[in-house]
C-alpha cells in the first residue's frame, strides 16, 4: 500500500537530523513503527568515494550505444513513451509540488530559456536533450528527451529504461528515487519504465 507523500516528505526531512537512512524510513513506514531516539543512532563516518546517488559514469562507446537506441526506439513517425512512464520520467526530472524537489542534476538550460537538461548525462545542452518542450527559432518543439521511448537516467531513476530500484544498486539509492518507490510501488514503476 503506498505511504502518503506528504508524510514520507516530513519523514525523510526529519531522519536526516536523527541520523536515520532513507531506507531506514521506507522500512519503518512498512512496518509502521516510530524512529529511533536520536541517543540510540550510532555515528557513523561516510565512506570515502561512496556518495549516495552520484550518476554512472558511462564511456564514449556507453553513451553512443544509448543514444542510438533512443534515437531508432523514436523511429521516423516520432514514436512516444506511453503517458505513464512519460509521467515518472517527468517526476524523477522535475519533482512535484507535493514535496519532491528537481533532480539536482538537472540544468537550467543556456541555450533555450525555461527549458532544462540534464547535467549528469555528459550530452549538453542540445535540442535532443531537452527534457521540457522549448522554443527553437520561431516553432516550439514539444518532443523532448523525456518523450524517447527508450532513454536512460545515470541515476537509473524511475521512469527510464535503465531503471533499478534503490534495493538492486545502492549506487544509485538516493531520497528522491525512494519518495516516487514508495509513493507508486517499486514494482508498478518496473512495469512502465521497462515495458514490454
Amino acid at each position: 500500500m503506498p505511504i502518503d507523500s506528504r508524510k514520507l516528505a516530513e519523514e525523510l526531512q526529519k531522519a536526516k537530523f536523527k541520523g536515520e537512512s532513507a531506507a531506514e524510513v521506507l522500512k519503518r513506514l512498512a512496518q509502521k513503527t516510530e524512529p529511533p531516539k536520536k541517543e540510540s543512532v550510532p555515528a557513523v563516518a561516510p565512506v570515502a568515494g561512496n556518495k549516495e546517488g552520484e550518476p554512472i559514469p558511462q564511456g564514449f562507446i556507453n553513451k553512443a550505444k544509448t543514444f542510438t537506441e533512443a534515437m531508432l526506439s523514436r523511429g521516423l513517425n516520432n514514436n512516444k513513451a506511453s503517458d505513464q512512464t512519460y509521467s515518472l520520467r517527468v517526476l524523477s526530472c522535475h519533482g512535484d509540488n507535493n514535496g519532491l524537489s528537481p533532480c539536482p542534476k538537472r540544468m537550467d538550460s543556456n541555450k533555450f530559456p525555461g527549458s532544462h537538461y540534464c547535467g549528469a548525462c555528459g550530452c549538453g545542452d542540445k535540442p535532443l536533450t531537452q527534457l521540457t518542450p522549448f522554443k527553437n527559432g520561431d516553432k516550439m518543439t514539444e518532443y523532448t528527451k523525456l518523450n524517447y521511448p527508450k532513454v536512460t537516467c545515470p541515476l537509473e531513476m524511475p521512469g527510464f529504461s535503465n531503471y533499478k530500484s534503490s534495493g538492486e544498486n545502492a549506487k544509485t539509492a538516493n531520497d528522491r528515487k525512494l519518495y516516487i518507490e514508495v509513493r507508486h510501488g517499486v514494482e508498478d514503476i518496473k512495469s512502465k519504465s521497462n515495458p514490454s
